[in-house]
């Protein structure tokens, strides 16, 4: 298995830590799905991750994390199914989001799960990306 990892079996979410912890969630206690675009494609530096809500808890989940495909298309069913699934941009991402290098934040998303209340603090900086 790989140190990261995210999986979709049997209605729920699991989401596997490499310190081998395990957060398991059902799909349907996730109140909304956020495919979040961070920073300027102008200057370079965005990146992109999905931000998982749920009652309690937020899971931050970066572009390129094993099982990010099963993911996806759990978006495209809430985006067709309810009214859970956004896409949006935000302008930068929390610096205690970000995975570092070396001492310095990077732009890119650490795999992390946080207090409801973090989510709270950037929701309304989020803007929905419509797509016609």
């Amino acid at each position: 298995m790989a140190n990261h990892k995210i999986s979709i079996k049997n209605e729920s979410i699991s989401l596997f830590l490499k310190n081998s912890k395990q957060n398991q969630q059902k799909i349907s206690d996730l109140e909304s799905f956020y495919s979040l675009i961070s920073g300027s494609e102008m200057v370079g530096n965005n990146s992109n991750c999905d931000q998982l809500v749920f009652k309690d808890e937020m899971w931050l989940i970066p572009e390129f994390t094993s099982g990010s495909d099963e993911l996806m298309r759990l978006f495209e069913q809430l985006n067709k199914e309810s009214n859970k699934a956004f896409t949006a941009t935000l302008d930068n991402l929390p610096y205690s989001w970000r995975t570092t290098l070396f001492i310095l934040p990077s732009i890119e998303p650490n795999l992390q799960v946080l207090p409801r209340s973090e989510f709270d603090k950037i929701k309304g900086k989020l803007m929905a990306v419509e797509y016609k």
